[in-house]
């Protein structure tokens, strides 16, 4: 198994809290030392020259290469965009792994990881996993570095921190951005990058809802684009999804000032409106990501919290992803030519009619009708009464019409028996009269009906 390890470093800071912190913890038995026989690995650093020379003047750079071989890479930053240099160094990195058949595991700069992360990932890709995604936790800078440098200061010793002890740390220097990102925050930013549940003060349950990259990954066993995103949702099986601190960490550092427009939201999240930021920044990895715990803790004391703080989670999760998927027919019904029914459908949604009702995931077959009452006569419809008048223009699965002319009927939504006939050439869906079949949106498909179905 072939396994390399990438960085990419510009500017002092950053060269800085990689010889001071994160090489460091790369020292520890349980990463960079516990590969041995176990992988064929190297560091690779992405790197202009002048950086190359301040890394070789390090004196741990000797310690570093005893563990594993350090290649470097020559290359132009960009200080103007360096983000962009970043993903261009990926791209690079990723071209490379496909030639060698490797896995290829981005490492920032500015992190530090616990002791035995490296030891975890070698045993999910000897298990055949394909990549591997493993949220980390943002620390303050300001606090955090100078603490732990001071701490650690032999240059040549590794930083041995396991989870909880590292967990520990970070919940002592967590950054403030954090705070806004908890589930009941007044102030939730607009780009939702995570959400966090407080388990009292043992730790969170951490929930992703926005598409973000894999940092590790065997490009030749998976499909994925220059960002390292899944391109195919039929390969999201082949993912390790850790479990969280007690699996594979990594602090991120981050000055206090850093994104401090963050700070600047209008007001607390909602499923809604994290639906739609999630479909903005979507890719085949975002349902199965939302579904996914991730506790980060420095030690579970009261089981039953974190089990009930996970389920409350898992409500709030569940309207996500249940809005997510009517903003899909939202859409797809808007641009079928049937506004009414998306409006009725933006205000079930918005009314959170549809989030308590569906229970089930998976494909759905949609019956939409091409005409309704005014959108006011729906307005005074009681929630209930709403839910059930939606829900049983749908089924579950995903069923083409000749799929349904050969069934004759099925169950709807509310478990009402409908029924499909053909008469003088055209089908019929309880009465109604099929006008357009087998419109996809996404998992689910879209039929439409010139009026709303009989036993609705």
């Amino acid at each position: 198994m072939k396994i390399t390890f990438v960085v990419a470093l510009w500017g002092e800071w950053y060269t800085d809290v990689f010889c001071s912190l994160m090489a460091k913890s790369m020292l520890a038995d349980g990463n960079f030392p516990s590969i041995g026989n176990r992988a064929e690995a190297r560091l690779r650093i992405y790197c202009d020259a002048a950086t190359r020379a301040s890394i070789l003047a390090w004196t741990g750079i000797v310690a570093l290469q005893t563990t594993i071989p350090v290649d470097f890479v020559l290359f132009k930053i960009d200080y103007r965009a360096p983000i962009s240099s970043h993903h261009q160094i990926w791209a690079d990195a990723l071209v490379r792994a496909r030639r060698e058949k490797g896995t290829v595991v981005f490492l920032a700069p500015d992190t530090i990881w616990s002791d035995g992360s490296v030891s975890r990932l070698i045993d999910v890709f000897s298990e055949g996993y394909a990549a591997a995604f493993f949220p980390g936790f943002r620390v303050a800078s300001d606090t955090f570095f100078d603490s732990t440098r001071a701490e650690f200061s032999d240059e040549c010793a590794p930083i041995s921190l396991p989870g909880p002890e590292l967990m520990r740390r970070a919940m002592e220097n967590m950054h403030p951005l954090k705070s806004v990102f908890v589930r009941h925050s007044p102030a939730f930013p607009d780009h939702g990058e995570n959400m966090l549940w407080p388990v009292g003060d043992e730790g969170y349950v951490l929930r992703e809802a926005i598409t973000h990259s894999l940092f590790a990954v065997n490009p030749s066993l998976i499909d994925v684009n220059n960002f390292t995103v899944p391109v195919h949702s039929s390969q999201i099986d082949r993912i390790y999804w850790a479990s969280g601190s007690d699996d594979i960490l990594f602090l991120s550092l981050g000055p206090v000032s850093r994104d401090i427009n963050w700070y600047e939201a209008s007001g607390p999240i909602s499923a809604e409106r994290l639906a739609l930021k999630s479909l903005a920044w979507d890719s085949p990895l975002v349902s199965s990501l939302i579904r996914r715990r991730f506790r980060f803790h420095s030690g579970v004391r009261d089981e039953a919290s974190w089990r009930a703080v996970e389920r409350a989670s898992d409500l709030f999760t569940h309207r996500l992803l249940v809005s997510r998927e009517v903003l899909r027919l939202i859409r797809a019904v808007d641009d079928a030519g049937c506004r009414r029914a998306a409006e009725v459908l933006t205000l079930a949604l918005t009314e959170r009619s549809l989030s308590h009702a569906v229970t089930t995931n998976g494909p759905m077959t949609f019956f939409c009708p091409m005409k309704l009452p005014s959108l006011q006569s729906f307005v005074d419809y009681p929630g209930h009464k709403l839910r059930h008048l939606i829900l049983s223009h749908a089924t579950s699965g995903r069923l083409e019409i000749t799929d349904l002319k050969r069934m004759g009927e099925f169950c709807n939504n509310t478990g009402c028996v409908v029924r499909v006939s053909t008469e003088h050439g055209n089908e019929y869906i309880n009465g109604s009269r099929l006008i357009a079949a087998n419109i996809s949106c996404g998992e689910h498909i879209i039929h439409l009906v010139d009026k709303m179905i009989s036993s609705a």
